[in-house]
């Protein structure tokens, strides 16, 4: 679409697209009631100007940087988020490889959890990670309550199981408190073995 008309003609072109329920041969007849001193767009002027701004999110066309342009502001966005973000491995043999850590120290400067690492793998840690001691239970119990049909049904149970997980707010703040006292009865058995009691 070329930049033939203003952002501000723009506007009220699509305005108008919209007030007409997406019909362009009524918006074509609304503009011209509403703007008669203003050059009246052709009918495709207004489909195609709701779809630029639907799928681009711009009046203005692409062009080949503009790709570019964002693709490099979501990299640093992703970086950024990385610079204050930690990572916590799980003390698999392969994680203690010098070579991991140092990419880890190197990337994560002193941001990382794990053996040999600047901050250990906590004792006891499935404990106190709500994946291991609530998540993939409570999961699993969901998903083979009753007997899997096939490959879909399984699929389907797991997706049911974990919307409908996300959506039960207080299990998820009780699951979320429940790290906390974890933590502090680890701490008090000075990382000997400790039960939970629900």
């Amino acid at each position: 679409m070329p930049k033939v008309f203003s952002n501000e003609e723009y506007t009220d072109i699509h305005f108008v697209y919209g007030f007409c329920d997406g019909n362009a041969r009524a918006a074509v007849r609304e503009y011209q009631r509403r703007f008669p001193n203003r050059r009246v767009p052709d009918s495709s002027v207004f489909s195609n100007t709701h779809l630029q701004l639907r799928n681009l999110g711009s009046f203005r066309p692409m062009n080949e940087y503009d790709d570019v342009r964002r693709h490099r502001r979501r990299s640093e966005r992703i970086l950024n988020r990385r610079q204050n973000s930690w990572t916590q491995l799980d003390g698999c043999p392969s994680h203690y490889a010098r070579q991991v850590r140092n990419w880890l120290d190197e990337h994560y400067a002193h941001r990382w959890i794990g053996r040999g690492g600047p901050v250990f793998w906590p004792p006891r840690s499935p404990d106190l990670t709500p994946l291991d001691f609530y998540l993939w239970a409570t999961l699993k119990n969901k998903v083979y309550s009753t007997e899997v049909i096939s490959l879909e049904d399984l699929k389907q149970r797991i997706t049911n199981s974990v919307t409908e997980m996300q959506h039960n707010f207080q299990e998820c703040r009780t699951v979320t408190n429940s790290v906390l006292r974890r933590c502090l009865a680890c701490i008090d058995v000075q990382g000997q073995h400790f039960e939970m009691r629900h």
